[in-house]
C-alpha cells in the first residue's frame, strides 16, 4: 500500500475548511436576508425603479418614513452596493440616490414576491381579522387537569 497522502478534499484540514467557508457563507447570506426584509428596504428600491430622485422626492415616495431613518436607511444600501448616492456640486448641493445594477437585480428578485404580496393582500387581511377576534383560551388544547371537579358527595370535616 505505501505511504498515500489523503487528497485535500478528504482530510479532515481540507473538510474543516470547506465547513468554515459554508459557515461563512450562510452567515453573509443571512445577513443578506435580513438586509433585504427589512422594515423601508423594499420600499425604498422600488421609489427607485423609476430613476434617480433626490432626497426630498424619496422621503415624498416612502411615506411615513422619518428623515433620520431614510438617512439611514440609504446610507446602508449604499454600503451593500445596492444604491448609488451622487453629489452634484451646486449651491444648495444637490444629492441623488439612485440604484446600482446590483439594486435594479434585488427589485427584480423581489417582484414576483411584491406581485404575490399585493394579489393575497385581501386574503390576509381577513386571517387577519379572524385571528384577532379570537381569545388566547381558543388557542390552548384542553387539559384534563382544567376540568371542573365534581363536588364531594359528602361535607368534608363532619
Amino acid at each position: 500500500m505505501g505511504n498515500r497522502r489523503a487528497t485535500p478534499l478528504t482530510s479532515p484540514r481540507a473538510q474543516q475548511r470547506a465547513a468554515d467557508a459554508d459557515a461563512r457563507r450562510d452567515a453573509l447570506a443571512r445577513d443578506v436576508l435580513g438586509l433585504v426584509t427589512a422594515k423601508w428596504t423594499l420600499v425604498i428600491i422600488e421609489a427607485l425603479d423609476a430613476g434617480p430622485l433626490r432626497f426630498p422626492r424619496l422621503k415624498a415616495s416612502v411615506q411615513g418614513i422619518s428623515q433620520k431613518v431614510l438617512t439611514a436607511k440609504l446610507r446602508t444600501l449604499e454600503q451593500h452596493g445596492l444604491v448609488t448616492r451622487d453629489l452634484h456640486a451646486a449651491v444648495p448641493p444637490r444629492v441623488e440616490y439612485a440604484l446600482t445594477p446590483l439594486g435594479r437585480s434585488l427589485g427584480e428578485a423581489v417582484c414576483s414576491i411584491w406581485l404575490w404580496a399585493e394579489e393575497h393582500a385581501p386574503e390576509v387581511d381577513a386571517h387577519r381579522r379572524a385571528f384577532v377576534g379570537r381569545t388566547p383560551r381558543d388557542d390552548r388544547p384542553a387539559r384534563a387537569d382544567t376540568f371542573p371537579r365534581p363536588a364531594p358527595s359528602t361535607p368534608r370535616g363532619r
